[in-house]
């Protein structure tokens, strides 16, 4: 049986750890103290300075989502996933 929405399970080594530097916020690292992920309320970030995410959303992130060249976003409404390929602030966002 599936464990009841809201309960998650994680399985670590000795080799990584999560932190919370920020309220919302969740780090997992290696055991180097390289940050391996930023996951952050919805939103997935792979990079140090937050700024490559994984973002889901209702409707389409063109002039609305800011991020940048290499995000991506889900839209919630209908199932769409956009890449943002180009541009700054919040436009560039293209359907594969």
């Amino acid at each position: 049986m599936p464990p009841p929405l809201g309960v998650w399970s994680l399985h670590f080594d000795t080799r990584s750890a999560f932190s919370s530097p920020a309220d919302g916020d969740v780090k997992l690292t290696n055991n180097a103290g390289s940050t391996l992920a930023n996951l952050i309320i919805g939103k997935a970030c792979y990079d140090t300075g937050k700024t490559i995410c994984d973002y889901a959303g209702a409707g389409s992130p063109e002039g609305v989502q800011t991020a940048s060249i290499g995000s991506t976003r889900r839209n919630t409404t209908d199932g769409s996933f956009y890449r943002k390929t180009s541009g700054s602030g919040n436009t560039g966002w293209v359907t594969p």
